[in-house]
């Protein structure tokens, strides 16, 4: 098989929660002296995120970056998604580092990830630290960013009286400004902040 079949297929193991046959066959292909290309990589990186498995996908991206193939946003956005669901906050905000370090410009979905690393971390200035960003990079936001900026407003205003209404009010006005309407899902975080 050439580099694109091998890649159709890890992916595919991949979305069916079978990170090890997808690490299985990129290194089996590797052994039969398939050139693997950037879209391989980030294949298996997607699996092993997919799986739960961010220490494997960290290996994957080093192995990647030994084998001298250039990661793009698609790779950073799989480590920093590992990272995020293995709770990993630290790890995520450092591989964003390293992608503005290596000048890929990071999308939508980075910076998604990104801040269901910090919900998860429970980081809300980082989280308020990761909306900026995307506002200077240009980066629209949408719907699900402003539902994770929601929980992470919430998280960080855990035990301060008033507090917690007050950032969500400030998510809000954020959501206004950006001119996107909000859907059930972000109406459902702004009712669960309310004060009781």
């Amino acid at each position: 098989p050439d580099a694109v079949t091998c890649s159709t297929m890890i992916s595919a193991y991949g979305k069916a929660g079978e990170w090890e046959k997808a690490m299985s066959l990129f290194h089996r292909a590797e052994d039969a002296g398939v050139k693997l290309d950037c879209v391989a990589f980030n294949a298996l990186i997607d699996a092993c995120a997919r799986g739960n498995q961010w220490d494997r996908a960290r290996g994957v991206f080093q192995e990647m970056e030994a084998a001298e193939v250039e990661p793009d946003v698609v790779t950073y956005t799989s480590l920093i998604s590992a990272f995020a669901k293995g709770g990993r906050w630290k790890e995520a905000m450092d591989t964003y580092r390293e992608m503005d370090v290596a000048k890929v410009k990071p999308n939508i979905t980075t910076f998604t990830c990104l801040m269901s690393a910090c919900v998860s971390g429970d980081k809300w200035v980082e989280a308020e630290n990761v909306f900026d960003d995307m506002v200077e990079a240009k980066v629209d936001p949408d719907n699900q960013m402003f539902a994770s900026l929601l929980v992470a407003a919430r998280m960080g205003a855990k035990g301060r009286e008033g507090g917690r209404w007050e950032q969500v009010m400030n998510v809000v006005a954020k959501m206004e400004a950006s001119g996107i309407e909000p859907d059930e899902i972000v109406l459902n975080e702004i009712i669960n902040s309310m004060p009781s």
